[in-house]
């Protein structure tokens, strides 16, 4: 076990310090105090849909957008080209598997 504080990556405390009390920030306050324990100066800017000629505009072609459209049959068996695997070859492997594995 560690000593109290190297858990949380903070140093000991001598053995009569009192506690400070915990921080009420709101959301804005939060975030500009984790910015500058990071050292973030600025964020840069996100994707702006609406100028397709500005900067910071997206970088997508909305005919392109589908990533998944080539995907393999994973029913294809691969050692015999155009061949699916059965219902019952599936449940025989599982089969197979299960009393292999206990």
């Amino acid at each position: 076990m560690l000593p109290a504080g190297l858990a949380t990556g903070q140093a000991p405390r001598p053995a009569g310090a009192a506690l400070t009390p915990p921080l009420h920030l709101t959301a804005e306050q939060a975030h500009q105090r984790m910015m500058d324990l990071l050292h973030i100066t600025s964020l840069r800017p996100g994707a702006d849909p609406d100028h397709p000629q500005a900067s910071n505009a997206v970088n997508y072609e909305e005919a392109k957008a589908n990533p998944y459209s080539n995907l393999p049959d994973p029913l294809l068996l691969t050692q015999l080209p155009h061949s699916k695997v059965s219902f019952s070859a599936f449940c025989g492997l599982r089969l197979v598997l299960s009393t292999s594995a206990s």
